[in-house]
């Protein structure tokens, strides 16, 4: 009887088709999924600007304070963390951690390594409670000075020119020391040099945590305004000068 079956050299044409098509297909998959987990990041903050909504409702114009310092420090409580605050006026936990979010500072308990953040004092630490920080031009508990030792203080909706234009939460740097922190410290971002404002940015925030090359104007995080909208941007978008940017409220165009 005759058998029935494949010649070596079909075999070999078949894996060379198959592995043409994963070649083709993987990076299709990959680009998929990095969507994806963007759209659920975007998704995070936006649920953080409508609870921010009710709370500043609630308290008759007045933005949600930030509780963390930031460097590490030992007996922090989270209930001091703005996002417990916005959580019980909204009613409902938020999606504090987003999904390409591979710090190494989570707890265990959270699914990280459980690794504190670095402090200088070796008996002090931090574990990081959320990827999203705060402006920190827009609280009470960070307050910035002009050159005349005048407050400048945005902390009221009413305060702010353009909420629309006005960065709030930004995506927190993964290691350093404000990978424990809820809020960045703005007022140091400019340079003499301005090539020299995302490296000094960096340290705070997570320019690159949607792609781009690290540390660079061209680096691409999620942020979000006081307005609701939520969006991937280039860092190059929101900054230019220190007269020229969306993250001071006096100059947000």
């Amino acid at each position: 009887m005759k058998r029935c079956g494949f010649t070596l050299i079909e075999l070999l044409v078949v894996v060379a088709i198959i592995a043409l098509l994963l070649a083709i297909l993987l990076p299709s998959l990959n680009h998929a999924r990095q969507t994806a987990r963007m759209t659920n990041c975007l998704a995070n903050v936006r649920n953080m600007e409508l609870a921010h909504q009710v709370y500043m409702t609630e308290y008759n114009g007045w933005m949600v304070d930030v509780g963390y310092s930031h460097g590490a420090s030992a007996g922090l409580d989270e209930q001091d963390s703005f996002v417990k605050t916005l959580e019980q006026e909204y009613g409902q936990p938020l999606l504090r951690k987003s999904p390409v979010d591979d710090s190494p500072h989570w707890p265990s308990e959270l699914g990280g390594q459980g690794v504190p953040v670095p402090d200088k004092a070796p008996d002090e630490y931090q574990f990081r409670i959320t990827s999203y920080g705060i402006n920190n031009l827009l609280t009470r508990s960070a307050p910035v000075f002009d050159n005349t030792g005048r407050n400048l203080d945005y902390s009221r909706i009413d305060r702010i020119p353009r909420p629309a234009a006005t960065v709030h939460f930004v995506f927190m740097a993964k290691e350093g020391a404000f990978a424990g922190a809820d809020h960045t410290h703005i007022e140091g971002w400019e340079a003499a040099t301005p090539q020299l404002t995302p490296s000094i940015a960096s340290g705070e925030v997570q320019l690159d945590a949607h792609g781009g090359p690290p540390r660079s104007y061209q680096s691409i995080a999620p942020y979000s305004f006081l307005d609701g909208r939520a969006a991937a941007l280039r860092f190059e978008e929101l900054w230019t000068t220190r007269q020229e940017n969306n993250f001071w409220p006096d100059v947000a165009q």
